[in-house]
């Protein structure tokens, strides 16, 4: 979305930075509890609009691949019988002397209006595109062979960052599969993926595009300063769900960064105002910001709650579990990336799909078991190094452990609270299956308890194992799952207190029948999965750290925190 330039408003002691911008219309249950709730009628809530200079949403004078696809809710491979049905669906709800009675003020039907000029547009583009898909034909009526050139040319080529394993699909989007990813680029950060990226997986050997800016790139810059640092330029970054705002300070090197403190929409639904409220962050370069004094009212800056990251590499089976997972939207204050193992084309992978709506959640498709689509997952967010920036824990879960979404961020932040765990795992409720349900079910006398194991159905990795050098050969020899549970301890150091069960916590793994069987185990059958010895004696993994006989093996509780009554 192109977005107009923020401008600087002094609000009293807050001095806040405001900006407007429109966006797609924002769905009631999207709100802050207490904002006006305005009447969004549903043909306009997923209607993608981009807005042309700094005006509120005008007319797509032209639309690429990549708006017509979104615009009208087009699959890979459409056909034009349902391009036909698409275009005539939305035409009956938009159509000037119909929407009319839809929308309930003048602002909405004015964008019902343009969203039919939008759509109609977006027809004839869809059309023209399948016509250069097709096949041109042949025999002894077939005429001149088809020239139309491809609706970009570096559709042929992979996203310029270097990090990112996808085609370049969207004419608009310069030579990078999506904003967000060339946002990362120009921030020099793992590459990221938007709603709007098509994530088609190019081969190694396919080129990079020249890094080519979007047309509306994510960020920007502002034209007036503000009091505080005596800044008077910077640059923004606007998020789906907040707003960065940073600008030089008065000696080289400053940088200020500001947070969204609070927002407001109108009463149409449409345009949309954030404000940033106090800065939350230190300077950085200098000891003091010039401009700026502490002062008792604005109260010590704060840092910025870290973010972590569930990872799980997902199958046919998985939607009511992931459903579990982000059942709280409005609570998920960390991250999720799902990689559907199964073919590209099942169904299940279009429903997944479904849950990128929400900010921070990403479907990937690669074939594989977990562990080594983990390894996949890492190399294309641009190696261990770039995700321990990120994320400081990362839930390496399968895809049947469920756990609502407000406890997944209870289990993170219990561990920023014991930063010494390297490697966590919650409890087991009563219910779950599993050969280690001896040792890792809940026990309700404790908080959580320090262990030499935690099993590899669902451990929780603090980020810095990701670069432990003990840590990683243990990731690279790692395919089924089987000996790098007993590798946990050893690459944490083998303390009393860097491997632990959460039973503030308790998560469920169900058994496995004959209805739901185990999907893995129709990949490789278990008692196969012992053949990765061979795999850890290659990356000269300690032999006494994983070449243990399960039956044998007796995990030990090292010491505990009691629960709070």
């Amino acid at each position: 979305m192109a977005r107009r330039e923020a401008e600087v408003n002094d609000v009293g002691d807050l001095e806040p930075i405001k900006l407007e911008w429109t966006p797609k219309a924002v769905p009631p249950e999207k709100l802050d509890r207490g904002a006006p709730r305005p009447p969004t009628p549903d043909f306009l809530k997923n209607l993608n609009f981009e807005t042309v200079g700094g005006g509120g949403v005008s007319r797509i004078a032209k639309t690429d691949a990549s708006n017509f696809m979104r615009l009208l809710e087009l699959n890979m491979g459409y056909t034009m019988k349902e391009l036909d049905q698409r275009k005539r669906a939305l035409v009956l709800l938009l159509h000037p002397d119909k929407a009319s009675t839809l929308a309930q003020d003048a602002a909405l039907e004015a964008q019902a209006r343009r969203a039919y000029d939008a759509v109609c547009n977006a027809y004839e583009a869809a059309k023209n595109q399948l016509s250069w898909q097709s096949p041109a034909p042949s025999g002894p009526h077939a005429g001149p062979p088809r020239t139309h050139p491809p609706p970009s040319q570096s559709f042929r080529y992979r996203c310029a960052h270097l990090g990112c394993s996808y085609f370049v699909t969207i004419g608009e989007f310069g030579g990078f599969c999506c904003k967000k990813c060339h946002a990362a680029f120009v921030h020099g950060t793992p590459s990221q993926h938007g709603t709007r990226c098509h994530r088609r997986i190019a081969e190694n050997s396919v080129p990079r595009a020249d890094p080519v800016a979007p047309a509306h790139p994510l960020d920007g810059s502002f034209r007036h300063g503000s009091a505080v640092a005596g800044a008077q330029s910077g640059r923004w970054e606007l998020q789906e769900s907040s707003l960065r705002l940073q600008w030089s300070g008065g000696d080289p090197g400053t940088t200020v960064l500001r947070f969204v403190g609070q927002q407001r929409y109108s009463s149409d639904g449409i345009a949309m105002e954030l404000v940033a409220g106090k800065p939350l962050l230190r300077a950085t370069g200098a000891q003091q910001v010039p401009g700026v004094s502490p002062k008792e009212e604005q109260g010590e800056p704060r840092r910025v709650k870290p973010r972590a990251l569930l990872f799980s590499s997902v199958g046919n089976q998985c939607l009511s579990v992931v459903e579990t997972w982000l059942r709280e939207p409005e609570g998920l204050d960390f991250d999720v990336a799902l990689v559907f193992y199964k073919e590209s084309s099942a169904p299940v992978l279009d429903t997944l799909r479904q849950w990128e709506r929400f900010p921070g959640v990403q479907v990937f498709q690669h074939q594989g078991m977990k562990w080594p689509n983990f390894r996949w997952w890492l190399e294309g967010q641009g190696g261990a190094a770039a995700v321990a920036a990120k994320y400081d824990y990362i839930w390496v879960v399968d895809d049947d452990v469920r756990l609502p979404t407000h406890e997944i961020a209870k289990m993170f932040d219990i561990l920023r609270e014991h930063s010494k765990i390297e490697v966590a795992c919650p409890s087991f409720d009563k219910g779950s299956d599993g050969v280690w349900r001896f040792f890792d079910g809940h026990d309700p006398r404790f908080k959580l308890r320090y262990t030499n194991f935690v099993e590899c159905t669902a451990p929780i990795l603090k980020s810095t194992m990701l670069q432990n050098p003990r840590f990683q050969p243990c990731l690279r020899a790692v395919r089924t799952g089987c000996f790098i549970d007993f590798c946990f301890h050893p690459a944490a150091g083998g303390g009393v207190d860097v491997v632990a069960v959460i039973d503030a916590v308790q998560c469920h793994h169900p058994p496995r029948t004959a209805d739901h069987p185990s999907e893995m185990r129709q990949v490789q059958a278990w008692h196969d999965h012992k053949n990765d010895d061979v795999l850890f004696e290659k990356e000269g993994v300690p032999k006494e750290w994983w070449s243990i006989e399960p039956r044998f093996f007796q995990p030990k509780v090292l010491g505990a925190i009691p629960a709070t009554p």
